[in-house]
């Protein structure tokens, strides 16, 4: 599949994105090493770190591999209404899909998978990803949180202005 073809899950990805203000990317990476990311940019960190252009409310970002080819990555911008704003090359960042721990976990598993917490690749932010083997098994689905929007999520489950919650990983360490 070619970036194009790709570009045509854009409205029902940006949609689910809208929905569901706590996921902040959706992504599926494949067992030849191809990358297709769907992010919202609304008032985030990945915004100033990707240097988005003004208006901006998605990115998209893009890795394809080719046979005895340098992989071609591309970034692109899209505005609320899923008008480009910017198409941009990127220079090779040695990112492989089939390297990360969601796509490992994901492969090793036929349920949902969540990551530990670690830090995104592309924006430096804290989160964990939901990941899914893809139901051909070529792949992995994946879905981005940050702690930020975890914060924000549980801050608004506060039943009285004394309720205390913490976000604790699987050992029992508050994260």
């Amino acid at each position: 599949d070619t970036l194009e073809d790709r570009l045509t899950a854009l409205p029902p990805v940006a949609e689910a994105l809208r929905l569901n203000s706590s996921i902040s990317a959706f992504y599926v990476g494949d067992e030849d090493g191809d990358f297709f990311l769907i992010r919202t940019l609304d008032q985030r960190v990945a915004g100033e770190t990707l240097e988005a252009p003004p208006a901006s409310a998605f990115a998209v970002q893009s890795i394809e591999r080719f046979r005895n080819r340098e992989p071609r990555e591309t970034l692109l911008f899209f505005d609320d209404q899923l008008e480009l704003l910017e198409r941009r090359p990127v220079q090779s960042t040695d990112f492989d899909p089939r390297e990360r721990g969601w796509y490992l976990q994901g492969m090793a598993s036929g349920q949902q998978t969540a990551t530990d917490f670690y830090i995104f690749f592309t924006t430096g932010e804290v989160g964990l990803t939901f990941a899914r083997r893809l139901a051909d098994g070529g792949g992995v689905v994946g879905a981005d949180i940050t702690l930020e929007d975890l914060e924000s999520g549980v801050s608004r489950e506060r039943i009285t202005p004394s309720t205390r919650i913490a976000i604790s990983d699987r050992t029992g360490r508050v994260i």
